[in-house]
């Protein structure tokens, strides 16, 4: 697809540069030269730039998408058995087949198909994802330079939330703030899209103080003398103490980059999310 999208854009330059009427005036030669810039920096509006060919167009009636999710959807998001939203790690989004019960997640074209019509027929290009992600945050922006969830996965032995923190006597949420951080630039402009920062400083600072007072009460019972005695125990006993499952995907287990970091800056460990 990046190819082809080079090559369109190599086309556009030429025509940009030979086929105009050069008796335009300056104003509009300046624009011109805009398009042109903005095409190299990937910062052209597509929806108003691009112009496919009629039998590109012509995809829908060939291959009616509606129908195929219809017929379909649930086999493919059963088949990816993705649980919790790809873009945001909170919502979640089993797929159910019950009779009487049946739900499954909505599936978005992560490069929509009302600017990427050729991409509208691959299946591959369809991300089972959340209502408030998909509706409220993405919508038909074209996702170019963005992170992908099929390929673009968060580093397993990277911190992603980080946590500032001023505690007197008692734990409280004030005292707390979330923040994210990252080195890479596709998943740093996921994170400002998706609004990450804001809903997790927002929504989860309590899971943040249960984990120090769950830490606080370990050592009382004498179960752990300092903080980094967590790292002593097995995955599964330290599942059962600060309800952090280190082995379930992030696919399946909502909030669990959060968790693992907050176990981590908590306990000063270093543990992978093994995803």
């Amino acid at each position: 697809m990046l190819l082809t999208l080079r090559e369109y854009q190599a086309t556009q330059l030429i025509k940009f540069l030979f086929t105009e009427d050069h008796r335009v005036t300056t104003a509009q030669k300046k624009k011109k030269l805009l398009d042109i810039y903005k095409l190299k920096k990937g910062t052209l509006k597509l929806s108003e730039q691009m112009k496919f060919p009629f039998w590109v167009k012509s995809f829908s009636s060939i291959f009616d998408y509606e129908l195929m999710s219809k017929g379909f959807g649930y086999d493919i998001t059963n088949f990816l058995g993705v649980d919790v939203c790809p873009y945001c790690n909170q919502e979640e989004i089993p797929t159910i087949v019950v009779d009487g019960a049946k739900t499954r997640p909505s599936l978005d074209h992560f490069y929509p198909k009302s600017k990427f019509p050729f991409l509208a027929t691959t299946l591959s290009n369809l991300v089972p994802s959340g209502e408030r992600c998909n509706e409220d945050y993405k919508k038909a922006k074209s996702m170019i330079g963005y992170a992908n969830p099929y390929h673009d996965a968060v580093k397993a032995d990277e911190s992603l939330f980080f946590f500032k923190e001023i505690f007197s006597k008692e734990f409280e949420l004030e005292n707390v703030e979330v923040s994210v951080d990252t080195d890479n630039n596709a998943l740093h402009m996921n994170m400002c899209l998706f609004n990450i920062p804001l809903f997790y400083d927002q929504t989860y600072k309590s899971d943040f103080i249960d984990m120090h007072e769950q830490k606080e009460f370990l050592k009382e019972v004498g179960l752990i003398e300092k903080p980094t005695d967590i790292k002593k125990f097995p995955h599964k006993k330290i599942k059962h103490l600060v309800g952090v499952d280190l082995k379930k995907p992030s696919i399946k287990y909502r909030l669990k980059k959060y968790k693992v970091d907050s176990l981590n800056h908590i306990f000063g460990s270093q543990f992978k999310t093994d995803d």
